[in-house]
């Protein structure tokens, strides 16, 4: 069963890496790259032309050249980070990123690659496409003595009724038709990982 659960996790990472690359290296991402570099070099922002494309690099990284199928949960965290960096590049103003950091004694655990960034790229694509201003990501960890919990909220648009039962359906429906969804990637995973009291969960909160 554990040999199972293993070629399991390698078959889903796979799936998980061809979604990031799939969902990011695409024209839209690049075009945004590309584009915000123009204009920082139009700027002569050298500064800030070099502390992006350092960023976009350290991305790109991750995602090919990470072969572990699981890592620390600081460097999940920090690839989180990293994508969250790129991104505020390019929202300025309009978006505020609120991130806590790690509770004392959880920074080594293994945890499976990819369960993070996508998660804060949803918010980004979906919760704060229409935001023009005063949009808001908050990152936070609750640590109890049996679980970590991973808080991952914002005010955008994307926190109708609707919007959050299909996500919950993505979400459970892992050997469906959500198969290849991010959401649903990331809590068949978890699963494996930890057991069924684990995974992802979608609410609204105040």
């Amino acid at each position: 069963e554990l040999m199972e659960n293993v070629r399991e996790q390698s078959r889903l990472l796979q799936n998980a890496e061809l979604i990031q690359l799939q969902s990011q290296i695409n024209p839209h991402f690049l075009y945004n790259s590309f584009y915000l570099i123009r204009i920082m070099a139009k700027n002569e922002d050298y500064d800030q032309i070099t502390q992006f494309v350092t960023s976009l690099a350290k991305y790109y990284r991750f995602i090919n050249k990470e072969v572990n199928q699981n890592i620390p949960l600081q460097r999940e965290v920090e690839h989180m980070q990293n994508y969250i960096d790129i991104q505020q590049m390019r929202f300025g103003d309009k978006i505020t990123v609120e991130h806590e950091a790690l509770p004392a004694g959880v920074s080594e655990y293994r945890v499976p690659k990819l369960i993070l960034q996508p998660i804060v790229e949803n918010a980004y694509n979906y919760g704060m496409k229409d935001i023009l201003e005063d949009g808001k990501i908050w990152i936070h960890y609750v640590k109890t003595e049996t679980q970590l919990e991973i808080w991952i909220e914002d005010n955008g648009g994307g926190g109708t009724e609707e919007h959050l039962k299909e996500m919950q359906e993505n979400i459970r429906d892992y050997e469906g038709r959500a198969a290849g969804h991010a959401l649903s990637n990331i809590e068949r995973r978890l699963k494996l990982a930890y057991g069924e009291g684990s995974g992802l969960a979608a609410q609204k909160s105040e």
